[in-house]
């Protein structure tokens, strides 16, 4: 039974950590790569500074309202001045691929490392919709997060916008490459150094210092346990401290912990209700989801007994000594064993 379970948690795993760990500094970085690749005059093809790549001088380059492409190393126009927009498709940090209009319709290239252009793939950045419709019929799921005039936002494989371009940076945490994964999309949209969220329940405005509250097993993770388990509810922080919201933005459990650790059931056919081990002025305790407390914030530790025949367990711990309670502070074991004893056991 631990094995199966072990086997789902791994897959699980597996695909939440798509999910960058994000620094405060690597999101400053990103920001600052918008500015470069969303001059509103010139686009540089291929290098970023931030990055470390090099700019040999292969540009984008607007002229009276129309875009061309040009070599500016050999004083060349690769592409004349009859491009209506220019668009920006990342997949971070490298640039993957330009979508262009021209002439009414939109095509997307990408260019090898010796600035050689390209038609872009399908997965590599926006889709061929005008030449490519035969593969791409009825496949709007597909989103690509996209840039310019510095700017950030997203659309789908037919150029129609889903997250219109005024974000200073949109970080996806979950794509739909797949039609089976379509109802999964989940962004960070940032803007003014607040963040805010789209998924396929609609776009929260930035105005939260931080999304993505909820921790399990040392990753942090951003709305997955909507997308995961149809949870309508995310971790968001104010002020510094951790509370949960829910899609209608009404607040289910207060801001006021420090930090707080979703108990996500260890196998796939477990039922149990919403519970997190909070942290408050270096004490724990456990809440529901509509905040009320369970475990008073009293003890130094709270480890979540996730296995499927004890799911209502937490072993707690006091100056060193550990016991087990279940969620209505009830004593299963008293605290005055070792860990050691408790595994033993």
């Amino acid at each position: 039974m631990k094995i199966k379970g072990l086997l789902l948690l791994l897959l699980l795993n597996t695909s939440f950590v798509y999910a960058q760990q994000f620094t405060k500094e690597s999101l400053e970085a990103r920001m600052k790569e918008s500015l470069i690749f969303g001059d509103s005059l010139k686009i540089p093809v291929y290098s970023s500074e931030v990055w470390g790549f090099k700019d040999e001088g292969f540009h984008f380059i607007n002229k009276e309202g129309k875009w061309g492409l040009k070599n500016a190393n050999k004083n060349k126009l690769i592409i004349p001045y009859e491009i209506d927009s220019v668009l920006v498709q990342y997949n971070a940090p490298n640039i993957k691929s330009y979508s262009i209009k021209r002439s009414g319709t939109w095509e997307s290239y990408t260019f090898t490392k010796k600035y050689k252009m390209k038609k872009a793939n399908p997965y590599s950045g926006l889709a061929l919709s005008n030449s490519m419709n035969d593969i791409y019929k009825g496949k709007d799921y597909l989103r690509f997060d996209v840039i310019y005039n510095g700017k950030r936002g997203i659309k789908n494989c037919n150029f129609e916008t889903i997250v219109p371009l005024r974000y200073d940076y949109v970080l996806e945490m979950f794509d739909a490459l797949s039609e089976s994964n379509k109802d999964t999309l989940s962004y960070l949209l940032y803007n003014n150094n607040k963040v805010g969220m789209h998924t396929n329940k609609g776009t929260i405005e930035p105005k939260y210092d931080d999304i993505g509250a909820f921790e399990f097993r040392g990753y942090d993770y951003v709305a997955i346990i909507k997308l995961d388990y149809e949870k309508d509810y995310f971790g968001t922080t104010i002020n510094g401290k951790v509370g949960i919201m829910n899609y209608k933005e009404e607040i289910l459990v207060p801001h006021v912990y420090d930090k707080i650790i979703y108990c996500k059931p260890y196998l796939q056919n477990a039922t149990y209700p919403d519970k997190f081990v909070v942290f408050k002025e270096r004490k724990q305790g456990v809440v529901n989801i509509t905040g009320e407390l369970l475990l008073p914030i009293e003890y130094d530790t709270i480890e979540f007994d996730e296995t499927f025949e004890k799911l209502d367990h937490f072993i707690v711990s006091k100056k060193g000594k550990y016991g087990v309670v279940n969620s209505l502070n009830e004593v299963i074991k008293p605290i005055k064993f070792s860990r050691t004893e408790l595994d033993d056991d």
